[in-house]
């Protein structure tokens, strides 16, 4: 079930008030007629698209995570990319893991920057673990998953990890491969901050923990119809 949290209406309008007063007041206001006049004041004329990320919030328990996201910036299939990686990680389903990567940088990844050490199942198993441990030590369970922010990549887009530019990493690798370039053969591509809330295995608890983790850095993009995610 999808539910959508109220928007903080007074933060918003305080917001745009000072956003109005520090642009001399004179692109948020409508004009001072008697219909928009309430106590002597000019009402504030916004849409969504005005509102910052996380105004307008979706809770989203129709997976077998429950997450939480502004549904103006999160698509569908980010969704159940992201919900697909990170029950892959808590169920140590390194197949199901080796199937939400995007190809081109798993195997940069397993060949490239890791030498062939180490397979997808020990990266699952190495991944699982450093929650656990997280998670005192217990069997642990993804109770809540927090996108805090979503940004459309673009080529100057910096990819972290590597300090480079995302897009031309990804150019660089197809150009390796002779396939079409990331950026002529991908329309979606999204850079989510993820805050990961902890619970017990089988406890069934579905909601914000005492136990998280904040801002792992997830990309996700689609290409041929089908959706990926690369991990920082």
């Amino acid at each position: 079930m999808k539910t959508i949290r109220p928007i903080a209406a007074v933060c918003a309008a305080a917001m745009l008030l000072l956003t109005a007063c520090g642009q001399g007041g004179n692109q948020a206001a409508k004009k001072n007629d008697p219909e928009n006049l309430v106590g002597g004041g000019a009402v504030i004329d916004y849409t969504e698209e005005d509102l910052p990320y996380g105004s307008t919030l979706v809770m989203d328990s129709e997976h077998t995570i429950t997450a939480q996201y502004d549904r103006r910036y999160v698509e569908g299939g980010v969704v159940d990319v992201m919900i697909r990686y990170y029950t892959a990680i808590r169920n140590k389903n390194a197949d199901e893991f080796h199937a939400v990567q995007f190809p081109l940088f798993n195997d940069f990844m397993l060949n490239s920057v890791l030498k062939g050490e180490y397979t997808d199942a020990e990266i699952v198993e190495n991944t699982y673990n450093g929650y656990k441990s997280y998670n005192n030590g217990v069997d642990f369970d993804f109770a809540f998953l927090d996108v805090t922010s979503c940004q459309r990549v673009t080529v100057e887009t910096v990819f972290e990890t590597y300090n480079t530019p995302i897009v031309g990493l990804m150019d660089s690798l197809a150009a390796e491969k002779n396939e079409t370039p990331v950026s002529e053969r991908v329309q979606d591509f999204y850079r989510l901050t993820v805050k990961r809330y902890l619970t017990n295995a089988a406890s069934g608890v579905r909601n914000e923990t005492d136990i998280y983790l904040n801002d792992e850095i997830l990309y996700v993009l689609k290409d041929g119809g089908s959706w990926y995610i690369i991990y920082s």
